[in-house]
């Protein structure tokens, strides 16, 4: 009997303290798991999240901590889109006057050039260009990352558009020899989008193709209509240099480039910011962007767009 009585005795004490042992894992890595997502997300960029742990003890305070970490990486990163946007504003204007002198020089205004200063004075022009287009992009990012981007949503026929696109593009495709093809039909439905910033997403994926895309390559501009979803599918395919599958989810980052591609690359090399933009721009207008790619063998991305509700 009294055997029975230690034996029942040790099987509760046992089992009360794995319940408790449990319990007190539970309490411990609960908040452990809260701290290490909260870390990731804000890690990931997401400075505005705040990790809910309100245990007084030692892990309350290490997520208190990370929350204050958050807060002044938030304030930093503004200031530094305040300065950027302040000096890119003011560089702005001293560089459109200096375009236009160099202009006007070049055209003679200020006296016959010889062939060597008109060759001096359009190596100038061009890195005024690039220069500018840097800054471009450089204030569209600070508007993107504001909120303050003009968008103004319409109906969209993107035919004219894809046309127009090509042509611009159609010099450059006969100086590589890449065979280009426009696969974007009439009668499509209309996007809802605005106009001016389809030009500029399709634009900047049809630059990125034809940089990395070799002599005598293939690039291609479609467009199909995925009634499932409700969206107008844009795709820009490319026989270039692709992507390795580790830069997959990173070249949407600013400034964000694959090495090995930007020292493949033809012609002025890029700053990293073209995707970031794309990407901002799209989700602005309620899409997304995703990207396919194999290496030596080229890259898909993908635009979805909503459709005009007509």
């Amino acid at each position: 009997m009294t055997r029975q009585r230690i034996l029942v005795v040790a099987v509760g004490a046992l089992i009360v303290g794995l319940l408790g042992a449990f319990i007190l894992t539970h309490m411990m890595t609960g908040p452990i798991r809260k701290i290490a997502k909260g870390a990731e997300i804000i890690g990931s960029g997401k400075l505005d999240h705040k990790i809910t742990v309100k245990s007084r003890d030692e892990l309350g305070d290490l997520a208190r901590e990370f929350n204050l970490m958050s807060d002044k990486l938030k304030e930093l990163d503004q200031m530094k889109s305040d300065f950027v946007s302040s000096v890119t504003h003011e560089l702005r204007s001293p560089l459109l006057s200096l375009r236009m002198y160099i202009d006007l020089a070049l055209k003679g205004t200020a006296g016959e050039l010889n062939d060597k200063q008109k060759e001096y004075l359009t190596i100038m022009r061009d890195c005024a260009g690039r220069l500018s287009r840097f800054i471009d992009d450089l204030l569209d990012v600070a508007k993107i990352e504001r909120g303050k981007m003009e968008v103004t949503l319409q109906p969209v026929d993107l035919y004219p558009i894809a046309q127009e696109i090509s042509q611009l593009f159609k010099p450059q495709m006969d100086n590589k020899n890449i065979r280009f093809q426009v696969n974007v039909l009439t009668g499509l439905p209309r996007l809802l989008a605005d106009p001016e910033r389809t030009r500029q997403v399709i634009t900047n994926l049809l630059s990125n193709a034809v940089k990395f895309t070799p002599a005598g390559g293939a690039i291609t501009l479609e467009a199909k209509h995925n009634a499932s979803a409700g969206t107008m599918d844009i795709s820009v395919s490319d026989s270039g240099i692709g992507i390795p599958a580790d830069k997959l989810d990173s070249i949407f980052n600013k400034f964000e480039q694959v090495k090995d591609a930007r020292q493949k690359a033809s012609g002025p090399k890029g700053t990293g910011l073209g995707l970031a933009i794309v990407k901002g721009i799209v989700e602005m207008q309620g899409g997304r962007i995703k990207v396919t790619s194999e290496l030596n063998k080229g890259s898909t991305f993908i635009v979805s767009l909503p459709l005009a509700k007509e």
